[in-house]
């Protein structure tokens, strides 16, 4: 059924709510902290201006790779977003040499139903624990995708708290950039994954609500 924002609220802030929440996130700060979310890789400096912190490869696949990746994850029943997150983590986890590792992937924020006839995408940052022992590719590619389920189930928990927890600081001590708890990012641009930026893009919004895109420039990890 379609649920009101003021009863959405209501209903997270409910004591009994917040209660089992906190237990939520306490148990998957654990994990993640077991993944390494307090151990960067080799290079990362810590609490620096996130441009010289976090670096970019771009990666652009070209129709014919693009037809060759969809037939495997077909053939393998994974998607194709974890399948370019499964080489991804395979490659960054042979270069430093680590068995796990954390990633981040986007998802809705709220894991009700009613939540979806609500106002807004509420999208939230999931990080993703990552086994990258030895493996075979139809395994590893399956464990992956694993993975992302169990982590998309956590859409719902505040990454702020999360972070808290595992960098020891007290809730809303400061603000954490997106991928803070992870060793590395995937973002796909395009049909499958986010639009190209476009300045100044006019939102489809009903008459009378104006948002105007403003940019954001984080300085924290």
């Amino acid at each position: 059924d379609p649920v009101s924002y003021t009863g959405l609220i209501s209903r997270e802030q409910a004591p009994e709510a917040r209660a089992a929440l906190r237990a939520r996130v306490t148990a998957l700060a654990g994990e993640l902290r077991a993944h390494g979310a307090a151990d960067p890789l080799p290079g990362d400096a810590g609490a620096v201006v996130a441009e010289a912190e976090f670096g970019s490869v771009p990666l652009t696949l070209t129709a014919e790779r693009t037809r060759l990746l969809l037939r495997r994850a077909r053939a393998e029943r994974v998607t194709l977003h974890t399948l370019l997150l499964a080489a991804l983590s395979h490659a960054v986890s042979t270069e430093y040499e680590r068995d796990r590792l954390l990633g981040s992937v986007y998802t809705h924020g709220r894991t009700f139903l009613g939540a979806r006839e609500t106002l807004g995408l509420f999208s939230n940052v999931v990080p993703v624990p990552l086994e990258t022992g030895r493996q075979s590719p139809p395994a590893f590619l399956r464990a992956v995708h694993d993975s992302v389920q169990r982590a998309s189930n956590s859409a719902d928990l505040p990454l702020s708290e999360i972070a808290a927890q595992i960098m020891d600081r007290p809730p809303g001590d400061g603000a954490y950039y997106r991928s803070a708890l992870a060793h590395l990012e995937l973002r796909l641009s395009g049909v499958t994954g986010w639009l190209p930026e476009e300045p100044n893009r006019p939102l489809p919004f009903p008459p009378g609500l104006d948002v105007t895109p403003q940019a954001l420039h984080p300085d924290h990890p």
